[in-house]
């Protein structure tokens, strides 16, 4: 697979595929930004001054090109959240992980809150609890 936005890309050759994740990054953009908003509000709400900071961590398959997603979901998101929250919003901070639902990802009671959206997607192989049955 070729990274970036060259001639030879994935995104540039891959219409199919590129429109399927163009519609899950904007998914988890809403879902991301629909979770900072209510906490934020919930906060304000029951008096607390000072809003929580948000660790956005975003995954995918560690050769898939994640400077894509960071282009298009990093602005965006920060200035829709200014936009929707005023100056008052809260920091959030935003990573690419490189792993598979194959494995492990993230460390035990390391994250507060997850959400998973995944499309039907082709395996490369068959999860080792699934060749028990």
């Amino acid at each position: 697979m070729n990274g970036g936005v060259g001639e030879a890309s994935y995104a540039n050759n891959s219409l199919v595929q590129h429109g399927l994740a163009a519609k899950s990054l904007c998914m988890a953009k809403l879902v991301a930004m629909e979770f900072v908003k209510i906490v934020s509000r919930l906060c304000r709400k029951h008096g607390h001054d000072q809003l929580p900071q948000f660790q956005i961590q975003l995954n995918d398959f560690p050769g898939n090109d994640f400077n894509s997603i960071f282009k298009s979901f990093a602005p965006s998101f920060h200035a829709q959240l200014l936009q929707e929250v005023g100056s008052a919003a809260p920091y959030c901070f935003l990573s690419g992980v490189p792993g598979s639902f194959y494995g492990r990802v993230f460390g035990a009671k390391s994250l507060h809150f997850v959400h998973s959206s995944s499309s039907l997607v082709w395996l490369s192989k068959v999860i080792n609890k699934i060749t028990n049955y």
